[in-house]
């Protein structure tokens, strides 16, 4: 029975389910499938992916890399009342605005308070790019009106630490699908 739903194309993942459905033996993990066809070099194409169960990537790689930048990260609980009540002018939120064929994206950067709007049209994104636009569209704002910057947890905003080492804004990271700090409502 095995060997017939390995060669119809089944995962050892499903045909544990199956043998303990229909046979009513107690097969415990994927393993024990792998083991049964290892010693038998013959079945070793029925595997869909040959003994290896999870194959690392360049991308995996990478993107524990940037796992590990972000865990700097400030939250947006720890941000100024100001910033939260939109008292005073100079809190910006930035996002991007990914566009119909999904080829470009829209960088921007909204004033909480006064709503004033920066955006930028990028072809291509990647964090050391948003840092770069947001750095540039940073220098022509006065002083005064640049104390921090909230993100969604987008890669896109990895290179964060060098955006607030070069606009000397403080840089804060709201919580998924949502927007605001979870202590102000108790989640």
């Amino acid at each position: 029975m095995i060997n017939n739903l390995l060669s119809d194309g089944w995962s050892p993942e499903q045909v544990i389910s199956r043998v303990n459905l229909e046979l009513g033996i107690k097969i415990s993990s994927p393993t024990s499938i792998y083991n049964y066809i290892n010693p038998r070099k013959e079945l070793h194409y029925l595997l869909p992916r040959k003994c290896n169960r999870y194959r690392r990537t360049k991308a995996a790689g990478l993107r524990k890399a940037l796992r590990k930048e972000l865990s700097a990260k400030q939250s947006i609980d720890v941000r100024s009342e100001a910033a939260n009540n939109r008292q005073e002018i100079g809190h910006w939120e930035s996002d991007t605005i990914v566009g119909k064929e999904r080829t470009a994206r829209i960088l921007t950067h909204v004033e909480r308070k006064s709503g004033y709007l920066l955006a930028t049209l990028m072809k291509t994104v990647s964090a050391s790019q948003i840092s770069d636009i947001s750095i540039r569209s940073f220098n022509n704002i006065p002083k005064l009106k640049k104390q921090t910057i909230t993100y969604d947890n987008g890669t896109e905003f990895a290179s964060f630490e060098a955006t607030s080492r070069k606009t000397k804004m403080d840089v804060y990271f709201a919580y998924p699908y949502h927007s605001w700090p979870l202590q102000k409502h108790n989640l």
